[in-house]
C-alpha cells in the first residue's frame, strides 16, 4: 500500500503494472470482505500498535501520539482522494471498465472499513471454532486470539469487530446466543465487555424464536457503550424463564417502566463491576449482593478435585454394556479382572445412585484407549476413587449420584473427588438440593454443565446440620440402590418384582406401592435437605423465594390429606427397612388439606399415564402440585395398574426368564417353530413358570399382563421390545442379549439365541441340525397332503411351499456368512457380532441404524 500511495499521488496514466496493482488491491479487499476484517492501511502504524501492546499487555492503550494521528489522517485523506482521481482518469480513457468498476467498489468498501461509526449493529453468524474452515481459523487465530480470545466462535469475533468499528462513546447493538454469558471459554469476552464497555441494556431472551417462532435458537440482545464509565449502573431484563408467547409483551412492559423510571419484576439494575465477584465473570446479574458474596468464599473446588473423566469418543471398541460381557444376571468384578471395568457415562437425569450400565476396556491400564486418536485417561490419583458423579447434559438440569470406587468415569459423567472421602454423604446431601441446582443453572444455563461450573458452586460446612444431612443422604443412596435390584438394566439386578406372589397384577401393584412409598420417603427427605441448605447458606427470604420460583417448591413440603398422612406413617411403622428418623417428625408437621371428591377424581384420572415418558412419580407430583404422600395413598387405594409400566415390568420378567432358559440350554439355541429337533420356546416357558411356583391359571393370566397371547408376543414383539428397551445412550447401539433369528415372514424357521453361547459352530449347527429337522418335517407333511384336495389342505400346502422356499434362502445366507469367515466372539460386543446377520436380513427386527450397520460391518477389532 505504501507503493500504491506514491503511484496514486503522482497521478497520470496507468501502465500495466499499475493496473495489476489495482487488481491486487481488489483481490485483497475481496479477502477482507469474505472474512469481515479490517485491512490496516499503514504498516508502520500497525507495527507501532503491536509494539505498544507488547509493552503494555492488557492495559487500555493510550491514543497514538498527535503526530502519528495527523499522519494517519493526512494519509487516509490523500489516499482516497488520489485513488479516486487516478481511477476516474483511468476510466475516462475507455480502459477496462470492469476493473474500474470493481476498483470503485473496492474504494467504497475500504472507506466503509476505515470509517469510525457511531453505531454498529449485528445479528452475526453462529459458528463454533471446531467448525471453522482452515483459512478462517488461521485468520481468526492471527487477528482475534490475542490479547483477548475472540476466536472461539464467529459471533464473538463480530463483537470485537463491531467494537473496532465504532468511535469513542459509540454504541454496539447485538443479537446472538447467550452462551458467552457463562461458559469458561468465553471468559475473555466477558472480561473485555466489563472492562472496556458499559453494558447499557441487556435482555436475556432465552430459547425459541425472538420475533419468529420458527427460529429455534437461544438468544440474548444488548447494547454496549464503548469506552464509557463501567461503574455506572447497567440494566438487565430477564425473560428466559417465561413461556415464549409471553416474552415480547413482558419485554415491552419492562421497557415502558424503564422509560418512566418505574421498577419492574423482570428488571435488574446493578453496577456491572459486580459481575467480577464470581470467578470467571459469569453474567449472573439477578441475585442479591448477599447471595453473590457467597461465591467469593469456600467453593466445591476447595474441598475436592472436580475432574473430567476418560475420553473415548464413543469408540465402540472400548465400550460395552455390562450384559454384553457378563453371563450372570448382574455384574460382579473380581480383583484380577483388568479388562472390563464399570464405567459411569452420565445418562439421563437421576439422583443419588444408578446409571452405571457400561463397562470400559481398561486392559493393560488403558492400553487400548491409548490407541484412539484423541483419547484422555485419568491420572492414577484420580482413578478408582469413590466420589460423586453427574451427567453433564440433561434437559432437567444437573443431579448428583454416588460414584463407587470400582468404577471409572467418562467426560460426559465428570466426578467430584473429595479431599476427605468421609464427607461424601454430607457433600452429596448438600449438592442434591434445589439451592445447588439453582446455582449450577445460574453459572451455566445451557444443557451442558461443565466442571468449571461445579467448581464455582459455594460450599459451607455446617457442624450443626452435618449429622442429619449425612444420614439422609446415606439412606437415599441405599433406597435407590435397593430399587435398582428390580431393574433389568442395572448392574446389581437381582430379580423381577413379578417373581413372587400369587397373582401377577397383585404383585405388580404391591411392587409399585412399595416403590412409590420409598420414592416418597426420598422426596420428603429432599424437602428437609432443601430447608437445611437455605438455613446453612443464610439466604434472605427474597433469595429463597427466588430459588423456589425457579426450582419450584419442594413437593415433600406440600400439604397432605389427614388420612394419607396417617396411612403413610402406619406403613412405616410396619416396615422399617429404611429408617425415616428425621422425616417422621417432619411429616407430622405438614399442613393438612382437605381434597374434594372432584379434586381426587381428577388426580386419579391421570394415574393410567403415570410412569410414561417424563411423567414419573416426581414429575406427576410437580405437575399436579400434590404431595407424594397423597399420590402414594390414592394410587394404592385405586388399584390402578398403568399399562406402560405393567408392560415394561412384564417384558423384563419374561426376558429374564428366557435368559435363564437359554443359559440352561446346551447350545443356547431354542426354536420358536415346531419340529426343529427340540422343544419349542413356548412349551419351555410354561414349564419354567411351573418350576418357579406359578399355577397353570397364573400362567394363563400372563397374556392379560402383556396384552396379547404369549406365543404371539414371543414371535412378533419381544425381540423388538427388548431392543428398544436397551436403547440407553444416543450414540451407542442397542444391545439385546437375546436375538431372534428368522427366515422371514412365512415362518419357515425361527429361533432365539443367547449371545453368551453364540459362535460360528452354533450358526453351522442351526443349519445342519435345527433347520434340517424343520425342513424334513415340512417335506413329510407335504407328502402327507399330496392327495388331499380340500381347501384347507391346499392352503397348508401353499404355506409349506413358501416356508421351504424361505428356508432354502435362509440356508444360502448361512453358507455365505460361513464362507465370509463370520466368527462371533462375545468380547467383540453385540454391534459387531449382529451386523452381518442384519445385513443378510436374518433378524426379526433391525437392531442397528443404517449408520451403525455400516460402521460395525467395517469394525477392525
Amino acid at each position: 500500500y505504501e507503493e500504491a500511495r506514491h503511484i496514486f499521488e503522482a497521478g497520470g496514466n496507468l501502465d500495466n503494472t499499475q493496473k495489476e496493482l489495482i487488481e491486487d488491491i481488489w483481490n485483497d479487499l475481496r479477502y477482507a470482505y469474505k472474512f469481515g476484517s479490517l485491512i490496516r492501511l499503514d504498516e508502520k502504524l500497525k507495527a507501532k500498535l503491536k509494539e505498544l501492546e507488547a509493552k503494555q499487555g492488557d492495559k487500555v492503550l493510550d491514543l497514538f501520539a498527535d503526530a502519528d494521528i495527523r499522519e494517519q489522517k493526512d494519509f487516509t485523506e490523500k489516499f482516497f482522494n488520489n485513488l479516486k482521481a487516478a481511477v476516474e482518469q483511468f476510466a475516462s480513457k475507455d480502459a477496462d471498465t470492469f476493473i474500474a468498476s470493481k476498483t470503485r467498489d473496492a474504494i467504497t468498501f475500504l472507506e466503509l472499513l476505515t470509517t469510525e461509526y457511531d453505531v454498529a449493529c449485528a445479528n452475526p453468524p453462529y459458528t463454533d471454532s471446531a467448525d471453522f474452515g482452515v483459512e478462517l481459523k488461521v485468520f481468526l487465530d492471527l487477528n482475534y486470539k490475542k490479547p483477548h480470545k475472540f476466536n472461539t466462535n464467529l459471533y464473538v469475533t463480530f463483537i470485537k469487530r463491531s467494537y473496532d468499528f465504532v468511535g469513542d462513546n459509540g454504541l454496539i447493538a447485538m443479537v446472538h446466543p447467550p452462551t458467552f454469558m457463562y461458559i469458561k471459554k468465553f471468559e475473555d469476552v466477558r472480561k473485555f465487555m466489563i472492562d472496556k464497555t458499559h453494558i447499557n441494556l441487556f435482555v436475556e431472551w432465552g430459547y425459541l424464536g425472538m420475533f419468529n417462532p420458527s427460529a429455534r435458537v437461544d438468544s440474548a440482545l444488548y447494547v454496549l457503550e464503548k469506552n464509557s464509565n463501567s461503574d455506572r449502573n447497567s440494566i438487565f431484563i430477564k425473560l428466559n424463564h417465561l413461556y415464549e408467547t409471553k416474552r415480547y409483551d413482558a419485554l415491552c412492559g419492562a421497557y415502558e417502566n424503564l422509560i418512566k423510571g418505574q421498577s419492574h419484576d423482570l428488571v435488574y439494575i446493578a453496577p456491572q463491576t459486580k459481575l467480577k465477584i464470581i470467578k470467571s465473570y459469569p453474567f449472573i446479574y439477578w441475585i442479591s449482593d448477599e447471595f453473590r458474596d457467597k461465591f467469593g468464599k469456600k467453593t466445591i473446588n476447595n474441598i475436592s478435585n472436580v475432574v473430567n473423566g476418560v475420553k473415548t469418543g464413543n469408540n465402540e471398541r472400548l465400550l460395552r454394556f455390562w450384559w454384553e460381557i457378563s453371563e450372570s444376571k448382574n455384574l460382579v468384578f473380581n480383583e484380577t479382572n483388568e479388562h472390563w471395568m464399570k464405567y459411569a457415562k452420565g445418562g439421563p437425569f437421576k439422583k443419588w445412585y444408578g446409571n452405571v450400565w457400561l463397562c470400559l476396556n481398561y486392559i493393560n491400564n488403558g492400553g487400548e484407549i491409548k490407541k484412539s486418536k484423541n483419547y484422555c485417561l485419568l491420572s492414577e490419583e484420580n482413578s478408582f476413587r469413590s466420589g460423586i458423579t453427574y451427567s453433564d447434559a440433561t434437559s432437567k438440569g444437573v443431579a448428583f449420584r454416588v460414584l463407587e470406587n470400582d468404577c471409572m468415569f467418562d467426560m460426559s459423567g465428570p466426578a467430584v473427588l473429595l479431599n476427605t472421602p468421609e464427607e461424601l454423604n454430607y457433600t452429596i446431601g448438600i449438592m442434591n438440593t434445589s439451592l445447588v441446582y439453582y446455582v449450577a443453572d445460574c453459572l451455566n444455563s445451557t444443557v451442558h454443565t461443565q466442571i468449571g461450573d461445579i467448581k464455582r458452586i459455594p460450599f459451607i460446612e455446617s457442624k450443626k446440620s452435618k449429622k442429619i444431612i449425612s444420614r439422609i443422604a446415606a439412606t437415599n443412596i441405599e433406597i435407590m440402590k435397593y430399587l435398582a435390584k428390580y431393574s433389568l438394566v442395572e448392574n446389581n439386578f437381582s430379580k423381577s418384582p413379578l417373581i413372587n406372589g400369587s397373582n401377577f397384577k397383585e404383585s405388580l401393584c404391591d411392587f409399585l406401592n412399595m416403590e412409590n412409598f420409598l420414592h416418597t420417603q426420598i422426596f420428603i427427605s429432599e424437602a428437609i435437605l432443601n430447608e437445611k441448605a437455605f438455613d446453612i447458606f443464610s439466604l434472605t427470604d427474597a433469595d429463597i423465594a427466588m430459588v423456589k420460583a425457579k426450582e419450584g417448591e419442594s413437593i415433600g413440603i406440600l400439604p397432605v390429606c389427614e388420612i394419607a398422612k396417617k396411612a403413610y406413617l402406619e406403613e412405616y411403622c410396619e416396615n422399617k427397612q429404611f429408617p425415616l428418623i428425621d422425616a417422621f417428625e417432619f411429616i407430622e408437621t405438614l399442613d393438612i388439606r382437605t381434597f374434594s371428591d372432584e379434586e381426587r377424581a381428577k388426580i386419579e384420572g391421570g394415574f393410567p399415564t403415570l410412569y410414561q415418558s417424563n411423567n414419573d412419580l416426581e414429575d406427576f407430583c410437580i405437575k399436579n402440585k400434590i404431595n407424594p404422600i397423597n399420590i402414594w395413598y390414592w394410587f394404592k387405594t385405586s388399584k390402578i395398574t398403568p399399562k406402560q409400566r405393567m408392560n415394561k415390568i412384564a417384558l423384563e420378567f419374561l426376558v429374564d426368564l428366557i435368559r435363564e432358559l437359554l443359559f440352561e440350554d446346551e447350545d443356547g439355541i431354542i426354536p420358536l417353530v415346531a419340529n426343529s429337533g427340540e422343544k419349542i420356546l413356548l412349551d419351555r416357558v410354561e414349564e419354567k413358570f411351573r418350576e418357579k411356583g406359578f399355577s397353570l391359571a397364573q400362567y394363563s393370566s400372563f397374556d392379560s399382563v402383556i396384552g396379547q397371547p404369549l406365543n404371539t408376543y414371543l414371535y412378533n414383539q419381544l425381540f423388538a421390545s427388548l431392543t428398544e428397551h436397551l436403547n440407553l445412550f444416543m450414540y451407542l447401539p442397542k444391545t439385546p442379549f437375546i436375538w431372534h433369528l428368522s427366515s422371514g415372514k412365512e415362518g419357515g424357521f425361527d429361533c432365539y439365541i443367547s449371545i453368551y453361547k453364540w459362535s460360528r459352530d452354533n450358526l453351522l449347527r442351526i443349519r445342519s441340525v435345527y433347520i434340517e429337522h424343520r425342513e424334513r418335517a415340512l417335506i413329510n407333511r407335504q407328502s402327507d397332503l399330496a392327495n388331499n384336495e380340500s381347501v384347507d389342505a391346499q392352503n397348508e400346502k401353499d404355506k409349506i411351499f413358501k416356508q421351504l422356499k424361505e428356508i432354502e434362502t435362509f440356508k444360502i445366507k448361512i453358507d455365505e456368512l460361513l464362507e465370509d469367515g463370520y466368527n462371533p466372539i462375545l468380547d467383540d460386543g453385540v454391534g459387531k457380532n449382529i451386523a452381518p446377520l442384519q445385513k443378510k436380513k436374518m433378524l426379526a427386527y433391525d437392531v442397528l441404524s443404517a449408520g451403525q450397520l455400516k460402521k460395525y460391518l467395517n469394525a477392525d477389532w
